[in-house]
């Protein structure tokens, strides 16, 4: 079969979701996989398939724009508050606009993974974004453009500035904590989040909410810098201070901080959690070792567990 080539649709597009505006270093898939429940009898086998849910999940790159619109989109989980609705009292769409014109909108749309940071002279800063869509907020299914959209419009766009996107070398330092006070690394910082979300359904609706549970956050690097002695008397296994039950949370900050001086990732009161060694002729000794942020607790209010700071 003859197809023309203005029939193969090709073209990158922008994002903006929750005040944010991203580009993104590779392909943006939207995907919109139904759930199903099947219909099957001893006798007759599957005969068919129900409709259950029709999830709308989306996952990519971005470019590394270190921007304060852009942090605040993608790391809105510093200081959580568990049981708040991710989706929010109004709904965030998600929009994706071709450069060919072509726009396609997730209604209602909320994070769901916050991105790795990676803090190096060789890489740009930030990992890969998830989110999920679910229906407009109080709308039927039978009721029209409830979930994802398609339309189309001219493509127009002002706010890409390539310096934004930062590339550069980082120190780090733990106030007060023996070899730890001002040290390198190997190749740099991976600073990963992980979020627990429990979704809401209703027997008509489906998934029409999604609660946050949890937020944890580990900063990993190889440090140079500490010795082998100041790596294990930072972990307490042993000696003055080890104790089983102890709480592992640290006297002080650890602040990773940019060349620039003004890009601040700062992970509130770490406990060292894991570390390790290398013999080799060809691999420094100190491995690799790992900070887990803690929340302190004044006047029984719980405060944060990172903060971002030096966005343009």
């Amino acid at each position: 079969m003859a197809i023309a080539r203005t029939a193969l649709v090709v073209g990158p597009a922008k994002v903006t979701q929750n005040g944010g505006t991203f580009f993104t270093k590779g392909n943006i898939e939207p995907r919109l996989d139904m759930e199903t429940l099947e219909i099957a009898t001893d006798m007759h086998g599957k005969v068919d398939e129900r409709v259950i849910e029709v999830p709308v999940e989306v996952g990519f790159v971005p470019e590394g724009a270190w921007k304060a619109v852009n942090i605040a989109a993608l790391w809105p989980y510093a200081n959580p508050t568990f049981g708040s609705s991710v989706f929010g009292a109004a709904d965030k769409p998600m929009v994706l606009t071709g450069n060919d014109g072509a726009i396609h909108t997730i209604h209602a749309s909320a994070l769901t993974k916050m991105p790795s940071l990676l803090l190096s002279a060789t890489k740009t800063m930030i990992g890969e974004a998830r989110f999920r869509g679910v229906r407009k907020d109080n709308t039927e299914w039978t009721a029209a453009d409830t979930l994802y959209s398609i339309t189309s419009g001219a493509y127009a766009d002002t706010t890409f500035v390539p310096a934004q996107i930062k590339v550069q070398r980082y120190t780090a330092a733990i106030v007060a904590l023996t070899g730890f006070t001002s040290f390198d690394t190997e190749d740099g910082w991976t600073i990963d989040f992980d979020t627990g979300l429990t979704y809401i359904t209703t027997d008509g609706g489906g998934a029409i909410d999604a609660k946050l549970t949890s937020v944890s956050v580990m900063a990993k690097c190889k440090p140079i810098g500490p010795t082998s002695t100041q790596i294990v008397d930072a972990l307490k296994y042993q000696g003055a201070g080890a104790s089983r039950g102890r709480s592992i949370q640290g006297a002080n900050d650890l602040v990773i901080t940019g060349e620039d001086a003004t890009t601040i990732i700062t992970i509130n009161k770490p406990g060292m959690r894991q570390a390790g060694f290398r013999f080799g002729s060809t691999v420094l000794r100190q491995g690799e070792i790992g900070f887990v942020a803690t929340r302190t607790v004044a006047a029984g209010v719980p405060g944060a567990l990172f903060s971002l700071a030096g966005g343009a």
